[in-house]
């Protein structure tokens, strides 16, 4: 294979065999309301491919499993507009993240509260058990 020259347009040709040609008639076919045209199929596929392999500074890809019925809730709320599959994975995931820290903190504040009052009521009767002279 050559290796690839500079893109000095904006139009690309692209050649599809049989069977990806059929499976994007029929992606077309199914979606006839969010497609426009067959490029518009093939630039978003482009553009999440793009997303996924070239590295971004501060990006980090993690491998995660779903359970069968999440994946088809992502992929429903994706169908309807809510953002792509990484978007919702990470503001799900930045979410419950918040919500643990909040938790982390007031478990920490009570302890500490805790602590303070053992710490206090050890000092009032510390000395209540002895005799005086």
């Amino acid at each position: 294979m050559a290796p690839l020259g500079n893109l000095t347009s904006n139009r690309l040709t692209v050649r599809l065999d049989p069977e990806r040609a059929a499976q994007l008639e029929y992606y077309a076919s199914q979606n006839p309301m969010s497609i426009r045209s067959y490029n518009q199929v093939l630039q978003e596929a482009l553009d999440d491919l793009l997303k996924r392999t070239v590295p971004v500074p501060g990006r980090q890809d993690l491998t995660i499993s779903l359970p069968d019925r999440t994946a088809k809730k992502l992929y429903e709320l994706q169908e309807r507009g809510f953002g792509s599959l990484d978007e919702l994975i990470t503001g799900a995931i930045s979410t419950h993240a918040r919500t643990l820290m909040r938790e982390e903190s007031e478990y920490d504040t009570i302890v500490s509260g805790f602590s303070t009052v053992a710490s206090r009521r050890k000092m009032l009767f510390s000395d209540s058990g002895r005799e005086q002279p």
